[in-house]
């Protein structure tokens, strides 16, 4: 532009000095103009950028993504199943999502529902939260880097089934799209609590006394580790926003989310099987446990829920944490729907249809024999139509206008009485001086 500017001498013509002087005056005059005014664009241009993203769409040319870290209750472990069946028959009474069938007989494909991730085991399903989120109405791009198995590390700095930290993915993911919402789930593996829920199961079959049961031998671990599961979901929360930082150093209006696990076991009063009944909690419900161990391992999940919000204050207390973190407790989503609860039923050989998500169980039950069909990681873990209720949890805390403003940072997602559809899980506020409560 300048270039032109400085051509509007006839051609051919001698002009005069004095004209030369008052044309040079005019053209450099007219130079710093449009200089100042090219610089004024690319203010705007800059500030623009700056502004909160608008619903969906893209910024800089960027597609606007919601990206799930963490472990299995994320990931979509279990999203195979759509309820319970005592039984490998077939389509398991029609809760296997991964079977197809004609009269005479079934094929079965796991990466129908979980597609690549299965062969890692990784088994992030098509239906996981991040997904059935967008499903339920959220805006962006779902991505789901979470992985089964995953501990607070494999988010920090290490490898893990083949693929390199969740940090690492994050990053490559934030230089390329627009990060609007990052939710994490983290923490069980770093606790052992399949390890735990198994060893309950263990105590149950050799029905050992009550002083040997898991409640008292993993207590004392399970104490020290919680100790530790503070500090570690504090890291993660750092890593993530630092990561954030080094990928799009512009982008500070993304939302950080981290959520606790739903219960998966019914108080004691709930059990549809007795106790004592071998028959009914192993061979056909699926939830070998004594009931004090049961209890102690609900009682578990809410300890687990408290070291995750302390977690969150922690971070959110440092100056350089500049976009906060929030927590969402999921511990009463399934209420009513949790494996072997007397509110709900498997299905059944009389069925002509699949079992809707009203009547179902929520939780994969513990796969004690692991067969072909069916892997022991998916046991209690959220099947299909948990993975849609949690979906509506990230989505309804997404419409809270306190969370929207930024003005409170703890929220409760919970099934209330005479609800029993996935979509009709309710956020509230929490409070944020109490520990997460787990009572149904």
């Amino acid at each position: 532009m300048a270039a032109r500017v400085g051509t509007g001498a006839s051609v051919g013509a001698a002009p005069r000095a004095g004209v030369t002087g008052r044309r040079n005056r005019r053209r450099a005059l007219m130079v710093a103009a449009v200089l100042v005014a090219a610089s004024a664009c690319g203010t705007a241009t800059s500030g623009t950028t700056k502004q909160a993203p608008e619903q969906g769409g893209k910024k800089r040319g960027k597609t606007a993504v919601m990206v799930s870290m963490g472990d299995s209750y994320i990931s979509g472990e279990a999203g195979r199943w759509a309820g319970n069946a005592a039984t490998t028959k077939r389509d398991a009474y029609f809760t296997d999502l991964a079977a197809s069938c004609d009269p005479k007989q079934c094929t079965y494909n796991p990466r129908k529902i979980y597609g690549a991730s299965y062969d890692n085991g990784c088994n992030r399903s098509k239906d996981a939260e991040i997904k059935s989120a967008k499903d339920a109405g959220l805006p962006w791009e779902p991505e789901n880097i979470a992985c089964s198995g995953a501990e607070a590390r494999h988010i920090l700095d290490e490898k893990f089934k083949g693929e390199d930290p969740q940090s690492v993915q994050l990053f490559r993911m934030a230089r390329a799209k627009d990060v609007r919402l990052v939710v994490v789930s983290i923490g069980g593996n770093d606790m052992h609590f399949s390890g735990i829920i198994w060893d309950c199961y263990v105590a149950w079959n050799a029905g050992i006394s009550p002083k040997q049961r898991c409640k008292t031998s993993q207590e004392g671990a399970a104490k020290k580790r919680l100790e530790k599961l503070t500090e570690k979901v504090s890291s993660v929360l750092h890593k993530i926003a630092t990561t954030l930082r080094d990928a799009d150093g512009q982008n500070t209006t993304y939302r950080l989310v981290v959520q606790s696990y739903p219960s998966i076991l019914p108080d004691a009063a709930n059990n549809r099987y007795k106790p004592d009944s071998n028959k009914g909690r192993k061979n056909y419900g699926g939830c070998p446990f004594w009931d004090d161990d049961a209890e102690w391992a609900r009682k578990l999940v809410g300890r687990i829920a408290e070291a995750q919000w302390a977690g969150v204050q922690a971070y959110n207390k440092f100056p350089t944490a500049t976009v906060k973190a929030d927590f969402l407790d999921l511990q009463q989503a399934f209420n009513r729907h949790e494996v072997c609860s007397g509110s709900v039923r498997q299905a059944q050989k009389y069925d002509q249809q699949r079992v809707k998500a009203d009547r179902s169980e929520w939780v994969r039950y513990l796969a004690i024999f692991a067969t072909g069909k069916s892997q022991r990681q998916e046991s209690v873990h959220p099947n299909y139509y948990g993975q849609k209720a949690l979906g509506h949890c990230l989505k309804k805390l997404a419409d809270d206008a306190g969370w929207k403003r930024k003005e409170h940072r703890k929220f409760a997602c919970s099934l209330p009485v005479g609800k029993n559809e996935p979509q009709e899980v309710e956020v509230a506020r929490a409070s944020q001086t109490q520990p997460p409560s787990g009572r149904s």
